[in-house]
């Protein structure tokens, strides 16, 4: 969906406002629109991928430095959810622990796959309305193609523009929490886990945390007793 698709469908389809006392539709840069969708966007995305949601997930492959680092600037992920470690051709998976409860420093470079959520890059004072609402921060392309969501967040940004007609409240927001519910619902592919193996050195004594502020991925090693 673009941008000048989801200002249509929230002001035209969606308001309450006719009179237009409390928007001024005849403004072409629908600067209070915008606004209202890009919090509603921010809102839906961060709440379905902290909830386990998978539809946006991209993978990125480096290798650590000799302390660990992954730096994963360029890419302005918003969520980081697994980490992997490839050893010849084998993949293990990593569990995460938290920054403070790290214990020793990797001292070796070594290859790992990051799965992702990047940050949709459209901006609501910059942004264009060709734009994609779910725009792609490293192309000009869409993140991925999805009319609930889409649609969940217009509803959204519909339901904190103050609408008054108490009808349409109720109206908006119960189709707003049913658009909710039907994308929380599709989160991990698959929803099942294989049952857990022996344990493996790697997996026994690496970790992985998620450095927000440098925008670093962290492999830390447990202390061997």
């Amino acid at each position: 969906m673009l941008v000048s698709e989801a200002v249509t469908r929230t002001r035209d389809d969606l308001l309450d406002d006719s009179g237009q006392e409390r928007w001024d539709v005849s403004d072409s840069t629908h600067a209070e629109t915008k606004r209202h969708l890009q919090n509603a966007l921010s809102y839906c995305y961060h709440l379905y991928n902290t909830q386990g949601g998978t539809q946006f997930l991209e993978e990125h492959s480096g290798t650590t430095t000799t302390s660990g680092v992954l730096s994963l600037d360029s890419l302005d992920p918003a969520h980081v959810r697994s980490c992997n470690l490839l050893v010849s051709n084998r993949y293990y998976s990593l569990y995460p622990e938290r920054m403070i409860d790290r214990e020793y420093q990797d001292d070796q470079a070594r290859v790992i796959t990051v799965q992702y959520a990047p940050t949709p890059e459209w901006n609501a004072a910059s942004g264009n309305d060709s734009d994609y609402l779910l725009q792609h921060p490293n192309t000009n392309s869409e993140l991925t193609s999805w009319d609930a969501f889409e649609d969940w967040v217009c509803w959204r940004a519909a339901l904190t523009m103050s609408i008054k007609d108490q009808r349409r409240i109720v109206a908006l927001k119960e189709r707003e929490e049913e658009l909710a519910r039907a994308c929380l619902a599709r989160i991990n592919t698959p929803k099942t886990r294989r049952f857990p193996g022996r344990k493996d050195w790697y997996t026994q004594w690496l970790r992985w945390h998620w450095d927000p502020q440098g925008r670093d991925m962290i492999i830390h090693r447990k202390v061997i007793s």
